[in-house]
């Protein structure tokens, strides 16, 4: 008997995969949907392709006989007294912020929430980017294709260090033509009421962004694993995959799940 805790993309590959090796699976999902933060990267432009991915993860888990449960949240208590043999937390990761002063401000948003649809963007948007890979690109294309003024800032001397040559060209020429400005080597050092304060990464020279309506963090996440530190001890068979344990891209979550699976045979 496995119990799954999380239904994002590596909760349902691992749910999957060890009901198709016989398994009796079971899987916890908090929210109201499976997906986790890969069903919020879907609203994006272009990202539609995600969306129809896990709508057929969640066919074969139903298909499967894996028994779903929604609205559940996972403590130690209900864990144990689920009694099954591994339990597998799948819990995902929460936004991470950046402890920039003024981050709590109304106007500041997180990139999911943005794309969940959930933040009133208002006006001009500077996208705050300490993310490696695709999210601070994809939300100023979404919002770019929703009248804003877009400014993303990196930290780096280039965007999304980790996508490949072949891969960045489409979305940067998507959000050129879109009129969104990049701007590289600058830290955001305050968030006040319609304007950023900034500093050049190397020469330390301070600078302001004007004008500002809105602020999206697109900072990366921090693991939930907070569930496996407090079943260690209480239960024999404890395991942690995808962002629970680290965020990463999809294809490192999937992996996970595979050799975790096969290593329960």
């Amino acid at each position: 008997r496995v119990l799954v805790v999380g239904g994002g993309p590596a909760g349902l590959e691992t749910a999957a995969l060890a009901a198709e090796r016989g398994h009796q699976v079971e899987l916890w999902e908090a929210g109201d949907r499976l997906g986790g933060v890969l069903r919020t990267a879907a609203n994006a432009p272009t990202y539609e392709d995600f969306g129809r991915f896990l709508d057929w993860q969640e066919r074969r888990v139903h298909a499967l006989g894996v028994e779903v449960h929604l609205g559940t949240t996972a403590t130690p208590e209900s864990v144990l007294a689920a009694d099954a043999d591994v339990v597998v937390v799948a819990a995902g990761s929460r936004p991470r912020l950046p402890g920039i002063p003024g981050e709590d401000l109304p106007f500041v948003h997180d990139v999911r929430a943005v794309l969940d649809g959930t933040a009133e963007v208002t006006g001009r948007v500077v996208v705050i980017a300490q993310d490696d890979h695709m999210a601070p690109l994809a939300v100023a294309d979404h919002l770019a294709q929703r009248g804003h003024q877009v400014t993303v800032v990196y930290s780096t001397t280039g965007p999304a260090a980790l996508l490949s040559r072949y891969t960045i060209g489409g979305i940067l020429a998507r959000l050129e033509h879109a009129g969104v400005a990049l701007r590289f080597s600058e830290q955001i050092a305050e968030i006040t009421p319609g304007r950023l304060h900034a500093r050049k990464v190397y020469s330390q020279l301070p600078g302001v962004i004007d004008g500002v309506d809105s602020v999206v963090l697109a900072c990366g996440g921090v693991p939930q694993g907070e569930l496996l530190t407090e079943l260690r001890g209480l239960h024999p068979q404890v395991h942690v995959v995808g962002d629970a344990f680290a965020p990463r891209r999809q294809i490192y979550a999937t992996r996970q799940a595979y050799a975790l699976v096969r290593s329960l045979d």
